[in-house]
């Protein structure tokens, strides 16, 4: 289904005009929403000729949309050769062992567009990677893992995988420390690491994972999962350069491929409390989503004596986007009807201040058009393209 943008929703437009364009100059804007029917998305790229490419997690397809949502074709899936068209029969019965057969995505993480206008998809095991052409022909793949990693799992523009990396595996790590370590708070420590498609590996920094809190010991209904609120590493790629932050301060430090320290960005913004609201919102989350109705107890005294830090973190997510400029999400209120970002250009200037729908993601962004996922009140994930006209 497509519907056209109510105009109310193009706040953040409104905003990039000022970013792509000139601060005081208006924008006109058009855009379209996907209904996603149940997609799950996991990556989303907008190819050279205005056509969408979204990575389906759920049916572990790629799927391609005129710039006007028309659902042009689908492939990746059950095996290789050209893609299909509109209307025809995506197939059933989608292989589950780590081989699978040519052009089947079996775990979709992350899509790219490579030179040559070529479609490169990461799928499990993390490390293989399939190549397709825009009309959905399967071109091959290479296979550079398994890999186990934790928050990180980007395709750079020469083909290679921007992994991070633990000593057992970032699901290990934490497991080891559930059963058997002291403490109740933990974060799995590993390193960013560039492989190569020749599989030559580049260790370029240490990395740590969410903060873990476990209540309960081993035989006496425990109960593990990232403590709300708590600190994080994050990372988003663009062109030559690397962004890498952690979420306990405002600094993110500017990397080359290699490695090398580039630059600082940082910012200042009032602290953000975490509220009862906040809590509210937890709780609800958790039990919500519980599938185990006779751990409810567990997950109701854990969420009772989790420690919620007294200010929420100093950002929560970070996009780069195709031109190098970076976008970071600065907290808001539990009751604020939109998210805020700060969008810095290569320069670690400051450029805009920009607000999106409150729960959405930025996909990907260039010039003059950004792309934003975000669920409507069924739970249905939408994607919406908007577009800046100078």
């Amino acid at each position: 289904m497509i519907r056209a943008a109510a105009c109310g929703g193009l706040t953040l437009v409104a905003y990039l005009s000022g970013v792509a364009a000139c601060a005081n100059e208006a924008g006109t804007t058009t855009a379209v929403v996907f209904d996603s029917a149940g997609i799950t998305i996991a990556a989303t790229a907008l190819l050279p000729d205005g056509t969408i490419l979204i990575g389906d997690a759920g049916s572990r397809q790629l799927r391609l949309f005129d710039s006007s949502g028309r659902s042009v074709r689908t492939f990746g899936g059950q095996g290789g050769g050209p893609g299909r068209g509109e209307g025809e029969d995506p197939g059933e019965g989608l292989g589950e062992g780590p081989e699978g057969s040519p052009g089947e995505l079996p775990f979709l993480r992350s899509i790219a567009i490579l030179p040559g206008d070529t479609i490169v998809a990461s799928a499990w095991p993390f490390g293989l990677l399939s190549r397709f052409a825009l009309d959905g022909t399967f071109l091959g793949s290479t296979r550079l893992g398994p890999f186990w990693p934790g928050v990180v799992a980007e395709i750079l523009s020469d083909g290679s995988l921007l992994l991070d990396l633990y000593d057992r595996g970032y699901a290990d790590d934490i497991e080891t420390w559930a059963a058997s370590g002291t403490q109740p708070l933990f974060r799995p420590r590993g390193w960013l690491v560039r492989v190569f498609p020749d599989g030559r590996r580049h260790t370029l920094r240490e990395m740590r994972g969410e903060q873990w809190f476990k209540r309960g010991e081993a035989r006496h209904d425990p109960w593990v999962a990232p403590r709300p609120f708590g600190p994080t590493s994050s990372v988003a790629v663009t062109g030559s350069r690397l962004y890498v932050g952690d979420t306990e301060r405002a600094e993110i430090e500017v990397l080359s491929l290699g490695g090398a320290l580039q630059g600082l960005v940082r910012w200042e913004e009032e602290p953000v409390p975490v509220t009862r609201a906040d809590r509210d919102q937890v709780r609800e989350a958790a039990l919500g989503s519980l599938r185990e109705p006779a751990r409810r107890n567990a997950v109701e005294r854990w969420l009772d004596e989790a420690p919620y830090p007294a200010y929420k973190p100093a950002f929560s997510a970070l996009f780069a986007d195709r031109t190098g400029r970076l976008w970071i999400q600065v907290p808001v209120m539990a009751d604020s009807p939109s998210d805020r970002w700060i969008v810095f250009d290569v320069d670690g200037r400051s450029l805009a201040r920009l607000e999106s729908p409150a729960g959405s993601r930025v996909l990907d962004a260039g010039e003059d058009w950004a792309i934003l996922v975000w669920k409507n009140e069924v739970e249905q994930e939408l994607v919406r393209l908007y577009r800046v006209e100078k």
